[in-house]
């Protein structure tokens, strides 16, 4: 199994309101666009983003409620290139923002993991080897990130904000991940005690080629006869 190429991060402001899009995206045919949105409130959801050559499919809501930040997924297959900004509309007068990465040679969605509590990780059973893994946290408190750190080893810390009393966001993405298995993600060191919605979602890696197949030694007839008169 081949973990999956990380082609590229986009990300909007998380501070602000109403309609956001990112800077351009670009893609190839057959390569996942996974898209992670956090809003500062869990009665205000984000709509499904869009981009002209993508159709996205929904993850499930987490913290859709008044305690809690709220936040879900998405994913497209696009069938041919393009590039495109990717959009989206926060509802009410909420500050939210939203997270785009283009993964290469996957296998597609794997696992997703969520939760919301006072935890700062959450446990995703990855399914496949060699997965990557996207994860972005909503603190409800509007804590400060002093002191934080991601868990575990992290390929890449996307972001770390605070966005005045109103949330805070964690965002990163984890490299090859191993054989399948079990793993907490999320954050640790930061004094908040939350309640953080945490959302975890496995990038499958890509079955290898198969080996060639060794073709049977074709000998010529003429060979053959020459052989038999040795």
């Amino acid at each position: 199994m081949a973990a999956p190429a990380l082609i590229s991060y986009t990300e909007t402001t998380w501070s602000g309101t109403g309609s956001k899009s990112t800077a351009a995206v670009t893609w190839q045919s057959g390569d996942l666009v996974v898209v992670l949105a956090v809003d500062e409130l869990g009665t205000t959801a984000v709509a499904a983003p869009t981009a002209a050559g993508l159709v996205f499919t929904a993850g499930a809501a987490a913290g859709a409620d008044s305690s809690h930040c709220w936040a879900d997924s998405w994913s497209a297959t696009p069938a041919a290139g393009g590039s495109q900004a990717v959009t989206s509309t926060g509802a009410g007068a909420d500050d939210w923002g939203m997270a785009v990465w283009v993964w290469r040679n996957s296998g597609g969605i794997g696992n997703r993991a969520t939760s919301t509590t006072s935890a700062k990780t959450v446990s995703l059973i990855r399914s496949g080897a060699n997965s990557c893994v996207v994860f972005a946290s909503g603190d409800f408190a509007a804590a400060a990130t002093t002191g934080y750190s991601f868990t575990p080893a992290v390929a890449n810390d996307r972001q770390h904000v605070q966005d005045a009393a109103l949330y805070s966001v964690y965002v990163a993405d984890f490299g090859d991940q191993g054989a399948a298995g079990t793993t907490s993600y999320g954050t640790s060191g930061e004094t908040s005690a939350g309640p953080f919605t945490n959302l975890a979602l496995e990038i499958l890696g890509l079955a290898s080629a198969a080996a060639a197949t060794p073709q049977p030694l074709v000998v010529p007839q003429a060979a053959v006869m020459q052989a038999a008169n040795w």
